[in-house]
């Protein structure tokens, strides 16, 4: 039969039931042989007109035919109608997630700046951490060489380190050492650099702590040996019975 108009709900109000039960078992098994090997396309409803359609619904088609489509319409039925009624439904653009930047204890390391006094560094959420100053940095009492300046409140500073570094620690889970080796080594490297520009400008500056009872623990004995420029063995000192060890750094390395 050939038709000369839209194939529109007028044509199927015309079919008899058999044949209008016939397209839509056709449809059907269409629909139910492809939903797994195609992606239905949608369209909504632009121009009703005055068919079993609503303006600015959803429609899923079930066959494309080109100029035409077959959806299924409010009365249930699939029924063919001109695309020019319908407009392509818009892909919602889901924006990918930003990336997570998960920070490593290299990215701690690297955050640390120190102006002498306070040393700070940016934890893993990106929250800055400051470590006050305890050092101090006197003139030789003795004599024999103006070039030698103390450095005190050794055991007072690194006690500070750890117990501000401590919350980043239990956050990590893991003992980051490298990060507190760091810390220690900028803390007390730029201090002396500081106060070898103001007013206690010398070659060596030389500090002592003891390393048992109460003093400093064997990591950061190891820590102070590593970043100074030399240091004795323990010794005992007869005046307070404890162990201690002298570390001493020059002025000519303070840049590291």
């Amino acid at each position: 039969m050939m038709f000369n108009n839209d194939f529109d709900e007028i044509f199927w109000n015309k079919l008899d039931k058999d044949q209008e039960l016939y397209w839509n078992n056709a449809a059907n098994e269409i629909f139910k042989n492809n939903k797994n090997e195609i992606k239905m396309n949608e369209l909504i409803c632009t121009n009703p007109k005055n068919y079993k359609l609503t303006l600015d619904k959803k429609y899923t088609v079930v066959i494309d035919e080109g100029e035409t489509v077959m959806i299924v319409n409010d009365s249930n039925k699939t029924v063919r109608y001109y695309k020019d009624l319908f407009e392509e439904v818009e892909e919602e653009v889901i924006p990918e997630p930003e990336p997570v930047v998960v920070r490593t204890e290299q990215d701690l390391i690297d955050s640390i700046t120190s102006d002498g006094l306070n040393t700070t560094y940016v934890d893993f959420n990106n929250q800055i951490v400051v470590i006050s100053n305890h050092l101090q940095c006197l003139n030789n009492e003795n004599s024999f060489s103006c070039g030698i300046k103390n450095i005190i409140n050794i055991g007072d500073q690194i006690g500070e380190i750890y117990e501000t570094i401590a919350d980043t620690i239990e956050e990590a889970q893991e003992d980051l050492e490298l990060l507190t080796k760091a810390v220690i080594k900028h803390h007390f490297k730029n201090y002396i650099k500081v106060k070898a520009a103001a007013n206690f400008n010398g070659g060596i500056y030389l500090m002592s702590c003891n390393i048992n009872g109460d003093g400093l623990d064997e990591e950061v004995v190891d820590i102070l040996n590593e970043i100074s420029d030399f240091n004795t063995e323990p010794e005992l000192n007869p005046n307070s019975n404890n162990e201690i060890i002298l570390w001493g750094f020059y002025k000519s390395n303070l840049d590291y």
